[in-house]
C-alpha cells in the first residue's frame, strides 16, 4: 500500500497530501467559529466529501465540463479584485496553504462540478415554495418567541436557507448514485 494515498475512485488515487490540505483548511474553519474538533469523525467526513468530489469531477469531466483559462483566469481575477493589491492577494493564499497553482486547480474543479450538477439536477427541484417559506417562518416564531421579524423582512434568508438545504440534499442524491456505481477502495 502507498502511504502516500488514502483512497482509490475508479481508478484514480486520493492524495494524503490533498486529504492533509482539506483536513487543514476544515481544522481552522472550526477553529474560527469555536468548535468542537473530533480527529475521527472530521476525517470520516472529510473523506466521504473527498469521494463526492472526485466521483463528481469524473463524471463532470465525462460529460465535457471542463473549462478555458479564461473562465478561470475570470475568476481569479474576480478574487483578486477584492484585495487592496496583489500582494495582499498572494499573503491572502499563503495563509490558506494555497499555491495560485493549487487555486487555478480548485477552480477548474469548482466550475467543472457546477456544470454538471446544474444538467444532472433540475432548477425546480431546488427552489423554496410560498408554503416552505412560511412554513419555515413559523417554525422559527414558535422556537424564537420575542420580538420577531416580519416574514416578508427575513423572506430572502428564509428562501435562501431552503434553496441550501434543497441543493445540499440534491447533490448527495447524485453523490450517493455516483457511488453505487463506483469501485472506491480506502486505505485510512
Amino acid at each position: 500500500m502507498d502511504h502516500n494515498i488514502v483512497g482509490i475512485v475508479n481508478g484514480q488515487p486520493l492524495s494524503m497530501s490533498e486529504f492533509d490540505r482539506q483536513k487543514q483548511i476544515l481544522k481552522e474553519s472550526y477553529a474560527q467559529q469555536y468548535l468542537e474538533w473530533n480527529e475521527e469523525q472530521m476525517s470520516t467526513l472529510l473523506l466521504d466529501h473527498l469521494i463526492g468530489q472526485t466521483l463528481m469531477m469524473q463524471e463532470a469531466e465525462k460529460e465535457g465540463f471542463v473549462p478555458s483559462s479564461e473562465t478561470i483566469d475570470e475568476k481569479i481575477n474576480d478574487l483578486k479584485s477584492q484585495f487592496p493589491t496583489e500582494e495582499n492577494f498572494h499573503q491572502a493564499l499563503a495563509s490558506q496553504n494555497l499555491t495560485l497553482e493549487q487555486l487555478r486547480s480548485d477552480i477548474s474543479q469548482e466550475v467543472s462540478i457546477n456544470g454538471y450538477l446544474g444538467k444532472m439536477i433540475p432548477k425546480e427541484e431546488i427552489t423554496a415554495t410560498e408554503e416552505e417559506i412560511f412554513s419555515l417562518y413559523q417554525q422559527y416564531k414558535v422556537n424564537v418567541g420575542g420580538r420577531m421579524p416580519t416574514l416578508e423582512e427575513i423572506k430572502p434568508q428564509l428562501e435562501r436557507m431552503i434553496v441550501q438545504q434543497k441543493a445540499a440534499q440534491a447533490i448527495n442524491r447524485v453523490v450517493e448514485k455516483l457511488k453505487a456505481q463506483s469501485e472506491i477502495e480506502l486505505f485510512i
